[in-house]
């Protein structure tokens, strides 16, 4: 009985390793993408989103542009890492700093920025 019992458990035991090991398994790397803005200088992520049920990403950020401060820029890529499509927002009324704070996109594909554009008064709030 004795044996029985700790057969059972040195099989439960397995089959909980095996399941956990299987649960931390490091992730693979599918493929990696860089973006250098106009004038070479700090890009900043400010989020990274699933678009859609098939693979694309959407990466929304902040870089700084060519006599326009700092400008989001938004960069669309499909599963395999390649740029779908790519978006700036540069507020031409003040040429201020264009931040982004925030990232959403919803059940139809829409994407929506959050953030702030200076003006001489201080800022206001995009969308």
């Amino acid at each position: 009985m004795k044996n029985s019992t700790k057969i059972i458990k040195t099989i439960f035991l397995t089959i909980i390793i095996i399941s956990f090991s299987k649960a931390i398994a490091q992730p693979i790397l599918s493929w990696t993408a860089n973006y250098n803005g106009s004038l070479n200088g700090t890009d900043k992520i400010v989020k990274t989103l699933p678009s859609g049920n098939f693979g694309d990403v959407v990466v929304c950020g902040n870089s700084l542009g060519a006599g326009t401060l700092v400008d989001i820029v938004i960069r669309k890529y499909n599963k395999s890492g390649a740029l779908t499509w790519s978006s700036t927002f540069n507020d031409t009324t003040f040429y201020g700093n264009d931040i982004a704070n925030n990232m959403l996109i919803d059940l139809s594909g829409n994407i929506y920025i959050v953030g702030k554009s200076t003006r001489t008064a201080g800022y206001d709030a995009i969308l």
